[in-house]
């Protein structure tokens, strides 16, 4: 498909070329033509000029003064010998006076009757131009300049001629050279059009075929890019999109293998538990809390899906609506705590707040703020040891509100730190056995306050714990969403 496309296009193109070489060449040369007659025109008449002041300065009757006529058949053999031009005079009897060494055999002729109407208009005051035979006076065509000369009230007629061949030749000699620098030219174009083609052609054929084998699932086909042009840039767009591919199937393929323990995990647990309860191995003193431990399992499920669906809708929908309000972000905040006692209380972990209560008021969706608080507060309590401290303050900076939750559990590593908001990424499992989870609790919370246009930014150290920071706006602040 490639082959026959830059073969089209390259033909296409040195077709143009032609078209374009052959009318240049065609308007140089009429151009060229033009320009050179009119300047042998030009000579002819400035050399007229010059016999015709010749004569006025002699004074004397040219037509009649054998001595006048030597001097300017003197001065006419000098313009032939040098210049290659015919000249002959004729008086207003139509007899010629004067000639050309070339010409000599009509001096003292009578013109013949075809030139006379020309020897009329030119004593008559104008000037003419003659393409072509003049008369009988030449066997070739002559390109000849006649005007007037008047001299003690006696008018004659100086006629100043070239040979049409002469000028064709010369013509043709620059034709042929202007053919040869134009065939060059012509050759040199094509060449050059071929090269830039290929340099086109190959670059996108080798980002179709790399296009072929993504489309085959290989996201680790890459395409070395030697351009800064607009191929070039292709090339480098597609390497992006090549790695950005490879790295969501790479974490796709994590997640399913996450999603799928996370799954089998509950489920393992509550088939072993109801199958232990209905073959009797579980005594029905202890049913209830087995049944309550399913429970459990059968909840985390269900809050799996349901963080499945949302991701799955903002993935398909767009951005997250939001329904604003003002609420009181500290009163949010312990109510949220209060949730997560037992877990606290298990882990003997200490929750602690420090919060601003000059301008707690904040204008945002509350559902989706307690979620984030919800989850950064899960995460947190899910990362730290037993006996940890985390601390949930608000602070009020101009005319936001910041919301930080630390803990000082193990931390999370620089790495890992710019990966933590994508969607299904876990954490390292080693930092703690219990961190059971699917990767999108601070996926979703990332989506939530990008809704509000705020920020969400993460400070940890290893070994020294982790610290979540989000802005909100005040509710006496217009909101920009």
């Amino acid at each position: 498909m490639f082959k026959s496309i830059f073969s089209r296009q390259l033909i296409v193109c040195v077709g143009i070329l032609f078209i374009s070489v052959v009318m240049l060449s065609i308007t140089l040369v009429q151009v060229f033509t033009s320009h050179f007659v009119d300047r042998q025109k030009e000579m002819l008449m400035e050399k007229g000029d010059r016999i015709a002041d010749f004569y006025v300065q002699l004074g004397e009757s040219p037509w009649m003064s054998d001595i006048v006529v030597a001097r300017l058949e003197n001065e006419i053999r000098i313009l032939f010998e040098y210049l290659n031009i015919s000249i002959f005079l004729v008086n207003m009897d139509y007899f010629v006076a004067a000639t050309s060494p070339d010409i000599g055999h009509i001096h003292g002729t009578q013109l013949d009757e075809t030139i006379m109407p020309k020897v009329d208009k030119i004593i008559a005051g104008e000037k003419v131009t003659i393409q072509g035979f003049v008369g009988d006076i030449f066997e070739e065509h002559q390109l000849a300049i006649g005007f007037p000369v008047v001299v003690q009230d006696e008018t004659g007629a100086i006629f100043m001629s070239v040979s049409m061949p002469e000028i064709e030749r010369s013509i043709a000699d620059v034709v042929n050279m202007m053919s040869v620098y134009m065939i060059i030219f012509f050759l040199i174009a094509v060449l050059l059009i071929y090269v830039s083609s290929r340099s086109i052609i190959n670059p996108i054929k080798e980002i179709n075929n790399a296009a072929k084998v993504i489309a085959d699932g290989n996201f680790e086909k890459r395409i070395i890019v030697n351009s800064k042009d607009e191929v070039g840039q292709l090339a480098e767009s597609f390497n992006n999109m090549a790695q950005s591919l490879e790295k969501h199937e790479n974490t796709r393929t994590e997640f399913i293998a996450n999603i799928s323990h996370d799954i089998r995990s509950p489920l393992t647990s509550i088939k072993g538990f109801l199958e232990a309860i209905m073959d009797g191995t579980i005594p029905k003193e202890k049913h209830e809390h087995y049944l309550k431990i399913v429970l459990d399992e059968c909840i985390r499920l269900n809050k799996l899906a349901n963080n499945l669906l949302y991701v799955s809708n903002i993935h398909y929908m767009g951005k997250e609506r939001l329904e604003l309000k003002a609420f009181d972000i500290n009163i949010l905040i312990k109510e949220t705590i209060v949730k997560f006692d037992n877990t606290s209380i298990n882990k003997e972990i200490e929750v602690s707040t420090i919060l601003d209560t000059c301008n707690n008021m904040v204008m945002a969706d509350y559902v989706k703020i307690q979620r984030v608080i919800y989850n950064l507060l899960d995460n947190a309590i899910k990362f730290s040891k037993k006996g940890g401290l985390i601390v949930i303050e608000t602070t009020q900076k101009e005319s936001k509100l910041y919301i930080s939750i630390k803990d000082n559990g193990e931390g999370i590593s620089l790495e890992e730190q710019g990966k933590i908001f994508e969607r299904f990424y876990k954490v390292d499992s080693s930092r703690g056995k219990d961190k059971v989870g699917s990767g999108l609790g601070l996926s979703i919370v990332n989506e939530f306050i990008k809704a509000h246009n705020e920020k969400i930014t993460v400070s940890s150290e290893l070994g020294k714990g982790c610290e979540f920071v989000f802005t909100l706006d005040l509710c006496n602040v217009e909101n920009k969403t």
